[in-house]
């Protein structure tokens, strides 16, 4: 959006309060959203004067909605000019708006399955409009920058940081403007096993650069795929992704961050948010590749029916993948084998298996059957007497 369109945009939203805005109340709405604030006197002198040209060309324009009066305040000077919009002014939304456009095509990704067929061809039309009308526009790259992998359960909105509100703010638009941030991250590192040890808050990273590539919606987390940098010593960090309510202190920079979709591509093809076991990764210990496995489970009649309906954690279930005796020493009335190819090998994948605990038993490969194996009888001993249990014993 120009200069002119800007201006004109801030005087059609004030008219919902009635309020008739001076030069210097524009000129405020300007710099609170410049990421380079506070302007020095030239600068702002320099904005003014453009402001009031291109005020004066608004006003000017017969067919526009923009009028202007002398201000009738008391802190006004006497001859100083108040805009606002003209009576009658009714704003009709136009879908070749390409914020509009852009907002049409997110919801179109989370809600399109869920309306009747006739609004297919909004959806159809604002997606063309944000790849053709707008190809190098910053909202283009946007619509890129994002992926839904799980929406909420509830009504809740996601998890966002109590103690810096506008950290998510800065984290978008550095993110949207292709630019790094610096920022305390408070999120405890740990090494993402499920027998993993947490570490106290004292190892967060405290004021690290970060170069953002896109963020991740599951279900009330928003995560941030992005490259740390420790700002003193100049040590880079792989790609991973961070809880956007962890990071707090956010300061925006000018440092050019880079066009990420290949990263972040990457990052959503190969689960990387679901933590995969013994991942390729390339000299910069990035993960480029990750682990397929052939899964073969032993399910009970409840689980094998909840498999034919759901395709939980992306296995493709078809009626071929099922069979009825493979092992028959293990033999259990109504228990089906069931057998899924290329499937990711992560901790999502074994979180997954154990919540299904005790109706499937993982038959292949061998090395997550006896990782699970491992797990449960960790589980058993602390269930057994929680006095005994210890994590020395149980490393």
């Amino acid at each position: 959006m120009n200069l002119k369109n800007t201006v004109e945009d801030i005087i059609k939203k004030s008219r919902h309060s009635g309020a008739k805005l001076k030069v210097n109340d524009i000129l405020e709405k300007f710099e609170s959203k410049s990421s380079t604030r506070p302007w020095s006197e030239q600068k702002r002198g320099s904005k003014r004067r453009r402001i009031q040209q291109i005020l004066k060309v608004l006003v000017d324009d017969n067919d526009g909605h923009v009028a202007s009066s002398k201000c009738d305040d008391d802190d006004s000077n006497w001859n100083e000019l108040c805009y606002y919009c003209k009576e009658g002014y009714n704003e009709s939304i136009s879908i070749t708006d390409p914020v509009i456009a852009l907002m049409i095509t997110i919801l179109g990704r989370v809600s399109r399955k869920f309306l009747p067929n006739s609004y297919d061809e909004y959806f159809d039309f604002s997606e063309e409009e944000v790849g053709l009308n707008v190809l190098n526009n910053e909202f283009k790259k946007w619509s890129e920058k994002f992926h839904i992998e799980r929406l909420p359960w509830d009504k809740k909105d996601p998890i966002s940081t109590p103690d810096d509100e506008d950290a998510r703010y800065k984290i978008y638009d550095s993110l949207l403007r292709e630019k790094c941030f610096t920022a305390d991250y408070l999120g405890s590192a740990h090494d993402f096993t499920l027998a993993g040890k947490w570490q106290p808050k004292k190892n967060a990273l405290i004021g690290h650069r970060y170069y953002p590539f896109g963020l991740i919606l599951r279900e009330h987390m928003v995560y941030l795929v992005a490259k740390s940098i420790n700002a003193e010593y100049n040590i880079e960090s792989p790609d991973k992704h961070f809880a956007l309510h962890q990071f707090t202190n956010v300061e925006q920079t000018n440092v050019n961050a880079g066009n990420g979709e290949r990263i972040f591509r990457n990052y959503i093809v190969n689960h990387i948010i679901d933590e995969p076991i013994n991942p390729l990764r390339d000299d910069d210990n990035n993960i480029i590749g990750i682990n397929k496995i052939q899964l073969e489970l032993y399910v009970s009649e409840a689980v094998a029916e909840y498999l034919e309906e759901n395709t939980p954690y992306g296995l493709e279930v078809e009626k071929t993948n099922w069979y009825s005796e493979k092992y028959p020493e293990r033999h259990r009335d109504g228990w089906k084998c069931f057998s899924a190819n290329n499937v990711p090998d992560t901790e999502q994948l074994r979180r997954w298996i154990l919540s299904l605990q005790p109706y499937v038993e993982v038959l292949e490969p061998e090395e997550l059957r006896e990782d699970l194996k491992t797990i449960a009888k960790k589980s058993n001993t602390m269930y057994e007497d929680k006095l005994t249990w210890n994590e020395e014993n149980n490393p």
